[in-house]
């Protein structure tokens, strides 16, 4: 049995397994996408790295999901426009879906294009196969059969570990539309009560409640440095708590940095109403709708059906958003400039959306850069065929510009689209460039011996990292002294003292305590990390020298590859090690990716 694992839930491939019998587990053949089976427990698991070595077929496996994902955003109904026409308050529904979204973990597209390509590689034609999915993938079963179908692997060979089944019934969603009315109707009595106030805001900056929230008084998280700028250049801002689920109402604790106005223009019971109403005639469409999807590999009218009515289902609060967030633009007529992160995800496009829709032409919108994006993170890979608009102004919502974190992940952005080059601004990660300017005014007290610092986050990665180099490398340079931190969701600390690390090599690491992971960095000599993590650029701005130690699971491109140090192998890790303490104080030059400068942050949170 060949058993394909696309879910990054542990427990639906433990499932899976602990259901097989001890003669099944010793037959199978398991390919995991989601490169997080035990190799040591399931010697006959592969990740796809073992057979796209150097990832050539995920590099082509990407470059056409993102070209099929885009005429997708394209497709035609067969009677009535396009996939774009079915609209809640004017904005497309189908900008809220996850296919459209892309994101290379939380949609199986983007790994069913890389079996699409792996499979030329497997003979699967006389085996039986198994696929795991995830519950918000078995929708896709149907493309799947026939895709293997087409290779020649019979359909009574193929097998899922759950079911496909609907429950999308109009009398279940009008139950589930009242439910969530009784909710809406609740929030409304424990909304603040508050006046208008015409006090001009030159920046409104989008804090999420409570995930990106930090205390009463503390701002946010992600977007704090334009508070702080702007505190010092005398300008005026203002937060608007954003909600993904209403119900973080119950613990909502309003702040004076909150503009108390956003609660006045929360929707009101008939404007609810006529969304409801207009959200039954979308359930209806999205059932008689039939689209031309025959160039298409893994999208049938099944799976974008169910992408469609599960917005329905489970974002009503985005729905609500945007009502919310409309009205609010329109009347908001003191606001110059906009701020807001995950700008090419379903709530960032909801921001862009109303801001468009307001036809407020005060206010000017950016979205901002939160985090990582390389080849393989496809939120970002974003083509002419979704931005261009079909017919009506249905193209994918977007800021009015985007600032990334420097020229690399501009250039990057840049390369699948024709969208203007001032469009994105590398004014660079407001963060690094505040925590810099805080940390180059300390004086740091050499280390006796050479302290790594390895930071950890995946299980799997702690072990691979460890049998295959770190432990090898400990026991050949005595004057090293590792340091471990893990991640702040994933603490593994029991796992190294009482299963991983010999006790004979317990005493070369030590566990970081550090309240930040700057003052962690601050105080090494070297950075130990693994593929994926922002841990790497977080060092580079304090000029420490990172070893990354390479997953070819996690396929980054040619991010931080001149500035990293890449280790595949404990020959590696040595010859890193000797070259960075032979060449002490080396500044390492991380200009292309990074823009720690502040100018072009003064200039855009200027006010005319």
């Amino acid at each position: 049995m060949q058993v394909i694992n696309f879910s990054y839930n542990p427990i639906d491939i433990s499932n899976f397994l602990s259901s097989l019998t001890e003669k099944e587990l010793n037959e199978i053949k398991i390919l995991d996408f989601a490169a997080n089976i035990d190799k040591e427990k399931y010697k006959q698991a592969q990740f796809p790295s073992d057979i796209d070595f150097n990832n050539e077929l995920h590099k082509i496996a990407l470059r056409n999901y993102i070209e099929e994902m885009g005429l997708v955003s394209c497709a035609k109904d067969l009677k009535k426009g396009s996939i774009r026409n079915i609209e809640i308050n004017n904005l497309s529904l189908y900008w809220l879906t996850t296919i459209s979204e892309k994101h290379p973990q939380n949609c199986a597209l983007k790994n069913l294009y890389y079996f699409k390509y792996i499979s030329s590689k497997m003979n699967l034609e006389e085996s039986e196969i198994s696929i795991i999915l995830p519950s918000s993938a078995l929708h896709f079963q149907s493309v799947i059969t026939s895709f293997l179908e087409s290779l020649g692997v019979s359909r009574n060979k193929i097998k899922f570990n759950n079911s496909y089944k609907t429950n999308y019934s109009l009398c279940i969603y009008i139950s589930y539309l009242n439910n969530f009315n009784k909710k809406i109707s609740s929030i409304r009595k424990v909304l603040p009560r508050v006046t208008e106030n015409n006090n001009k805001i030159d920046h409104l900056i989008f804090t999420y409640y409570p995930q990106t929230w930090k205390g009463e008084e503390a701002g946010d998280y992600v977007l704090k440095g334009i508070e702080t700028l702007s505190d010092e250049a005398g300008c005026s801002f203002k937060y608007f708590p954003y909600f993904f689920d209403y119900s973080a109402f119950t613990v909502f604790k309003n702040s004076e940095k909150f503009d108390q106005s956003t609660f006045q223009y929360f929707p009101t019971s008939i404007q609810s109403f006529r969304l409801y109403k207009n959200l039954i005639d979308c359930f209806k469409k999205i059932n008689k709708r039939k689209y031309d999807l025959s160039s298409i590999t893994f999208v049938d009218e099944i799976a974008l059906k169910h992408e469609l009515l599960n917005v329905l289902h489970n974002k009503l609060e985005f729905v609500f958003n945007h009502l919310w967030l409309k009205k609010y633009f329109e009347n908001k007529k003191n606001i110059s400039k906009v701020f807001f992160q995950d700008e090419f995800y379903p709530p960032g496009r909801l921001i862009s959306d109303a801001i468009k829709q307001s036809s407020n032409e005060t206010i000017i919108s950016y979205g901002v850069q939160h985090g990582l994006f390389y080849e393989a993170h496809t939120v970002y890979s974003i083509t002419d065929n979704e931005l261009n608009n079909s017919s009506k102004n249905n193209g994918m919502p977007i800021p009015d510009y985007f600032i990334t974190w420097g020229k690399y992940f501009k250039d990057l952005f840049l390369s699948y689209n024709s969208l203007r080059e001032d469009y994105v601004i590398d004014a660079g990660n407001l963060n690094y460039i505040l925590k810099k300017r805080e940390l180059d005014s300390q004086v740091l007290v050499p280390n006796s011996k050479t302290k790594i610092l390895w930071c950890v986050s995946l299980k799997i990665d702690l072990i691979n990292s460890y049998k295959n180099i770190i432990r090898d490398f400990v026991s050949q340079n005595s004057s090293v002294e590792i340091v471990i931190r893990f991640h702040p969701q994933i603490n593994l600390k029991t796992f190294c003292q009482d299963e991983l690390i010999e006790k004979e090599k317990q005493s070369y690491f030590s566990y970081s305590s550090h309240q930040t992971i700057f003052d962690a960095i601050q105080e090494s000599d070297i950075v130990i990390t693994n593929s994926g993590s922002t841990v790497f650029l977080d060092s580079l701005i304090l000029n420490k020298p990172v070893f990354n130690i390479v997953n070819n699971d996690y396929y980054m491109g040619s991010l931080g590859e001149k500035e990293m140090k890449q280790i595949t192998s404990l020959q590696d890790m040595i010859d890193a090690y000797n070259e960075i303490t032979n060449i002490k104080n080396k500044v390492i030059d991380i200009t292309s990716l990074l823009n720690l400068s502040q100018s072009k942050w003064d200039d855009i949170l200027a006010i005319a």
